[in-house]
């Protein structure tokens, strides 16, 4: 059984699984999960009102979410995480739309691990800039915004902020290379 679903303007939709003996719930939407993708294995009583209300639930926790993937979706998750000497990262949603990704390599961010949506900043910079550069991503309640609202209010962000300058540092000395 397959339910079409719009929470919030947002398209999904709901289903119940036989696993064995046991029932399922699969839910896909970006209301969903950071991945688009939600399973639940629930009691053998599963019921369309019980498909309905999970995913109710689910939209209600990602309307809390920031738009980072950090704690809202795993407890031992950070959303700006460092890897030895390396820039910090962080993590956007296998949904995000390509407005923001853009937004980001403008603002001199760069992809560096494609496959699971990890991005750093191209400058050196500490976990605590990037928090801060970052902080419209990091807000609650952010995860379902508008992606063009987001990005608008990311760019502003980060041009103010100290890291944009980091990032452009190069772009002063470009027209005396020639």
């Amino acid at each position: 059984m397959i339910l079409s679903l719009q929470l919030g303007g947002l398209p999904g939709r709901a289903r119940i699984q036989r696993h064995g003996r046991m029932l399922g719930c699969a839910y896909h939407g970006q209301w969903a999960s950071h991945s688009g993708f939600h399973h639940e294995l629930l009691c053998p009583d599963a019921r369309l009102d019980t498909l309905f209300e999970g995913a109710l639930e689910l939209y209600a926790r990602a309307a809390q979410a920031p738009y980072l993937v950090g704690a809202a979706d795993h407890p031992e998750w950070h959303d700006i995480h460092s890897i030895g000497k390396e820039n910090p990262r962080f993590r956007l949603p296998a949904w995000t739309a390509p407005v923001l990704t853009d937004t980001l390599r403008a603002l001199g961010f760069t992809e560096c691990d494609p496959a699971n949506h990890v991005w750093t900043c191209a400058a050196p910079c500490t976990a605590n800039e990037l928090r801060l550069a970052l902080a419209p991503l990091r807000a609650p309640g952010t995860r379902l915004r508008d992606p063009h609202a987001l990005a608008a209010e990311l760019r502003r962000h980060v041009q103010g902020s100290r890291l944009w300058f980091a990032t452009r540092q190069g772009d002063l000395f470009d027209g005396f290379a020639a």
